[in-house]
């Protein structure tokens, strides 16, 4: 299945892939297996809302 959009997967508060940790365990892959096109927004886990957002953008 195709979604005419991207996911975007965003964290919430301190929360963030790391080395061997991804945020979102398998969701993202088995997402990506299923043919969706994943995206994973890399914000700051202690941001405040305006910068968080602008990252987003």
């Amino acid at each position: 299945m195709q979604s005419k959009y991207p996911l975007i997967l965003v964290h919430g508060v301190a929360l963030k892939d790391f080395l061997f940790f991804k945020s979102f365990g398998r969701i993202e892959k088995m997402l990506q297996e299923e043919g969706y096109c994943v995206r994973t927004a890399r914000t700051d886990a202690f941001g405040t809302i305006e910068t968080n957002a602008a990252q987003l953008k």
